[in-house]
């Protein structure tokens, strides 16, 4: 049966995601990262502030009294999100030494501060954002139930109500987009009651622990435009950079004839905005085009073909030469 359309040909080629032609490794840099030794921090911690000491200056792209979470790139190093979950835009190291500050919660409440109803806690004057954590439940004395579904030794995030009331999350992203847990029974808090707590945080750095190199992508002479894609990526022998990932289209942004960042989308390739890298993975990366490359890549030869001035007139033998010769062949790396 003849393909009449793009999803035609895609079918008949084995689907969209179907890999096709030569691999291009790749090696990566991690991005936009803080190195703090030994942190000790699980991802989304905040809020955080920083605060220049002496005469020290800001990185670049931070500001002074606002509030960030940091995501736990390394053992020893971060990154920092704003309070959206956007990774910042380091654009300078700053200078001197930095402190990075976020306060301890401990709150003690019991049953009759649970409403199962709003699904909303009291803690008079709990001092929380919303977003603020991770955060710890636990039962205290003789207390033997936290309010289902909370679990011990398990991560949340809190939704801010008022000065006085909360709401909890399962994650940064809940929290922000105010999605709470529902919760269903008030706990059994016996002459103990429970607890919500999370440590300070207390670090600080100087402007050589920060790296600002956006997350930049080597593969020698690749040979490709901004826009190109979609490809996928694979690894061996250890595990794709953090922020990257497997069974996933990306698209090209191109620096420079050897480096490039991924997008994920062809509109983010070329307005500029690229993934965040957040560490240089390990073992071998790998990129390769699929069937879905092609059929992109001949839709826009036969576009010239039938379009383009001096194409239309060229012989039919020519046009179809270009289409297949530049539709396929330009997919391959």
């Amino acid at each position: 049966m003849p393909t009449k359309t793009k999803a035609d040909f895609l079918t008949a080629m084995g689907g969209a995601t179907t890999a096709v032609g030569s691999t291009k490794a790749f090696t990566a840099a991690a991005g936009n990262l803080i190195t703090m030794s030994s942190h000790g921090l699980g991802d989304y911690t905040g809020p955080v502030q920083f605060a220049p000491q002496g005469a020290g200056v800001l990185p670049g792209g931070l500001s002074a009294s606002t509030n960030y979470w940091l995501l736990a790139s390394t053992v020893n190093a971060v990154q920092v999100l704003t309070a959206a979950g956007v990774p910042v835009d380091l654009t300078s190291v700053g200078s001197g030494t930095i402190d990075v500050d976020g306060a301890a919660v401990n709150e003690a409440f019991a049953e009759a501060q649970v409403n199962i109803t709003t699904n909303a806690i009291t803690m008079t004057a709990h001092g929380a954002v919303t977003g603020y954590g991770p955060v710890r439940f636990a039962l205290t004395g003789d207390a033997s139930a936290l309010p289902a579904p909370l679990a011990v030794l398990t991560d949340y995030w809190l939704i801010r109500v008022d000065d006085n009331t909360v709401k909890v999350a399962t994650s940064f992203a809940n929290a922000i987009a105010g999605t709470a847990i529902d919760l269903t029974d008030v706990g059994t808090d016996g002459t103990g009651g429970f607890t919500c707590s999370r440590a300070a945080v207390n670090d600080d750095f100087t402007s050589g622990d920060v790296t600002i190199t956006d997350g930049l992508l080597t593969s020698a002479d690749h040979g490709k435009d901004t826009g190109f894609g979609p490809v996928r990526l694979t690894n061996s022998g250890g595990a794709l950079p953090a922020g990257l990932a497997g069974s996933t289209d990306y698209w090209m942004i191109v620096v420079s004839s050897s480096t490039f960042r991924l997008a994920t989308s062809k509109a983010n390739a070329l307005a500029g905005v690229a993934v965040e890298v957040q560490d240089a993975g390990s073992g071998t990366h790998s990129m390769r085009a699929t069937m879905q490359t092609v059929a992109d890549q001949m839709e826009q030869c036969l576009d010239e073909v039938l379009c383009f001035p001096g194409y239309n007139t060229m012989p039919k033998d020519v046009n179809v030469n270009k289409f297949w010769v530049e539709g396929c062949q330009g997919t391959g790396f």
